[in-house]
């Protein structure tokens, strides 16, 4: 698919009762419609239909948002004045999120004092900060892509009387929001005052010990306010926490390696208390560490940073005895016949006390074979091997080494792929004050005629990732003497993906973006010219981890070339994901219900689903994982796109779709829909799809899980010709 044109004359807006796209749309001043809109002219009119040339119309929609200087504030958020401040104010701006310009009818700042004052302690004034709310004329709020006023900016100011006295305040916005489905036409903010001073206490330090990968561990830390004013906590720094890391608060789960908006915000009044929960998944027996830091309004932190910063320092895989084996295999690769072969292996104390190592030995079966342990290379045993008696003993931040050798008796058969069958053995390295061993390091070679350059492949991310991780193949282990390097790699069907910066270097990356297995291998060849007598190879099983995991991915033989990139390279076919609330006018493909494709709002598809942009399903709390997402749009080739939901909505019917945007001069493309629930495998269908039809596939019913293709009374596929999609 070629790069679309978005300006803002061919911005797709299309709701759930209408096809066509919108060409104008009634506007709202106060109650006044203007435009080409039939609005209803009250001032809460969600501002008309909009007029199209093709005979539809859409439904203009406004859809109010407030921010501040933390970000989204939400209907009925509550708001602290802290009195011990003095006099301040709190800026809001109003925005809006719709389609159709937002009128503000109505601002007024609801206050009743408790006590007699010379001036009212609240106030609020509009965009000049000088104009009282109730004598400022409010401009329309624009729509993105629109013209006039992108925001517009209300004041509240509190002015600090003689008494402290709690004090409450309501600020109610009155618009024409027609946020779907449903309204918030009188949108209101909460205020109050709380005297004194905040005072957080909590744990310096969240120490969740040694977890071994693949498991999980959590950890409570406790925020506890001792102070006599709110303790208020708008965001948590937890950038320096890798991705293992997530963070729950009040059931809402927080991904780290990011500044943390927290919605709501903790607000705790003296004495309250909170818990916040640190949840780790392990990828490896490495230590992480690193803190994360509270953004606090406590007055007393001044030394950690920034004004109200309050550090929590996080560790795991770094308390006690820790044994870290280097490498995680060992390949001898091709050695020559009655030869010996040497490799080092490391073991490495990474943990904070010393590591005591009580046995060195082969796993039986399949036992040492051709291999051996040379325990005179370790020096700190006398040359001799550990036991519990008389351990190998490595301080914190030490290391020890040893040799494993290699003698192999004949040259290698070679096994049904042309490969040179293996002898193989794994030592077992033992340190029972370790959580994390015993450790099995592989150990694998074969005899040739002559030694050979050996070809070591290492995947960092580990031998099971999701789709579209970038994986990074790391070659610098090869030996000796490395000049040249060659990456292949046996790819699951659909896949064209290549490596990145080219195949020829000794570190590349790799994006798998269809699920399956990948098979790299890796050839290499030393600085006299001499090539590996056999490649390395390495298995990589890629697997989604959502719910609900849609792939499409296509073959157009009229392309010779599927994997060149830029205009018009490739045929261009859109994944549809559709909730059961889309809807259009149209029933084109004759089943008795509207069609649901290219419904605003509830059709996921590359314009509206992706990229940045967002589609409000179910929940409208934003810590709720369950609005869907296309990762991956291919404009110019055999795909895939795929599709994500992490948590779909019970009682649900979701219908999957594919058009044909454009062959551009290709023709007729075999489309692959499979369709994978929790990472397996439950649905694969096919079909011949030509520019221009519209396949509709299958559904999905939730919780069940039950997906069925979508058929004719014929039990012929369901297939629109022509299918009038939006111009964009």
């Amino acid at each position: 698919m070629t790069p679309r044109f978005r300006s803002a004359l061919r911005t797709l807006t299309v709701s759930l009762m209408a096809l066509t796209v919108a060409v104008g749309c009634g506007t709202t001043n106060n109650g006044n419609n203007t435009g080409t809109g039939n609005g209803t002219g009250n001032g809460t009119t969600t501002g008309g239909n909009c007029g199209t040339s093709g005979g539809f119309s859409i439904e203009c929609r406004p859809v109010i948002k407030v921010t501040d200087s933390n970000g989204a504030v939400s209907h009925n958020a509550t708001k602290i004045v802290n009195t011990g401040g003095g006099d301040t104010s709190l800026e809001f701006q109003v925005l809006n999120n719709g389609n159709s310009p937002l009128a503000l009818t109505s601002v007024k700042l609801l206050y009743t004092s408790p006590a007699p004052e010379d001036a009212p302690a609240f106030t609020c004034f509009g965009p000049d900060g000088t104009t009282p709310c109730e004598s400022t004329k409010w401009p329309n709020v624009a729509q993105t892509g629109g013209t006039g006023a992108t925001s517009v900016k209300i004041t509240v100011r509190f002015t600090k009387p003689a008494d402290d006295q709690t004090r409450n305040a309501h600020l109610h916005i009155v618009t024409n929001d027609a946020t779907s489905p449903t309204p918030i036409p009188d949108f209101n903010i909460n205020i109050k005052t709380a005297s004194g001073v905040p005072k957080i206490v909590t744990a310096d330090q969240v120490d969740m010990g040694f977890v071994k990968a693949p498991a999980t561990s959590s950890q409570t830390f406790t925020i506890k306010n001792q102070g006599t004013a709110n303790l208020n906590i708008q965001e948590i720094d937890a950038t320096a926490l890798d991705d293992s890391f997530t963070l729950v608060i009040d059931g809402a789960e927080y991904q780290t390696t990011a500044v943390i908006k927290l919605a709501p915000p903790i607000d705790l009044a003296p004495g309250a208390s909170k818990e916040v929960v640190v949840n780790y998944k392990g990828k490896d027996d490495n230590p992480r560490n690193g803190d994360i830091i509270l953004h606090t309004n406590d007055p007393s932190l001044t030394a950690e940073g920034g004004p109200g910063w309050k550090r929590v320092a996080v560790k795991v895989n770094s308390t006690g005895p820790c044994l870290k084996v280097i490498p995680g295999e060992v390949v001898f690769g091709g050695s020559q016949v009655g030869q010996v072969a040497k490799q080092n292996v490391t073991l490495k104390s990474c943990g904070d006390e010393a590591v005591k190592v009580t046995s060195l030995a082969f796993a039986d079966p399949p036992g040492a074979g051709n291999f051996a342990i040379d325990f005179a290379s370790i020096q700190a045993t006398g040359g001799k091997a550990p036991s519990d008696a008389a351990p190998l003993t490595i301080d914190k931040n030490s290391q020890a080494t040893f040799v494993v050798t290699y003698t192999p008796a004949a040259v290698a058969e070679k096994g049904a792929d042309g490969s040179p069958v293996l002898d193989t053995a794994v030592v077992v390295v033992s340190a029972p004050d370790s959580p994390n061993t015993p450790v099995n390091v592989p150990v694998n070679g074969f005899g040739s005629v002559g030694d050979c350059p050996t070809a070591v492949i290492q995947v960092l991310e580990g031998d099971a990732v999701v789709p579209q991780t970038v994986l990074h193949l790391d070659a610098s282990q090869s030996y000796p003497n490395i000049a040249k390097y060659k990456w292949e790699v046996t790819p699951p069907a659909g896949s064209v993906s290549k490596f990145t910066p080219t195949d020829t270097n000794k570190t590349v990356t790799f994006t798998p973006n269809v699920a399956g297995d990948y098979t790299f291998r890796l050839t290499v060849s030393d600085d006299q010219g001499k090539e590996s007598c056999a490649p390395a190879a390495k298995l990589v099983k890629v697997l989604p981890d959502q719910a609900i995991h849609v792939e499409l991915i296509w073959h157009t033989p009229g392309d010779t070339d599927e994997s060149n990139e830029g205009p018009n390279a490739g045929a261009d076919l859109d994944l549809h994901f559709a909730h059961p609330y889309a809807a259009t006018a149209i029933d084109l493909d004759g089943d008795g219900t509207p069609d649901p494709w290219f419904a605003d709002g509830y059709d996921c598809f590359w314009f509206n689903c992706g990229s940045g942009k967002v589609l409000e399903w179910g929940s409208y709390d934003p810590n709720v994982d369950d609005n869907p997402h296309l990762d991956r749009d291919d404009t110019d080739g055999a795909g895939p796109e795929n599709l994500n939901l992490t948590l779909p909505e019970d009682g649900k019917l979701y219908s999957v779709g594919v058009h044909y945007y454009d062959d551009h001069g290709f023709g007729v493309s075999t489309s692959t829909v499979r369709i994978y629930v929790y990472g397996q495998e439950q649905f694969e269908d096919v079909y011949d799809i030509k520019k221009k039809d519209l396949w509709y596939v299958a559904t999905i019913d939730w919780p069940s899980a039950t997906i069925e293709g979508k058929l004719t009374a014929a039990k012929a596929k369901v297939v629109t010709p022509n299918f009038p999609a939006p111009v964009y």
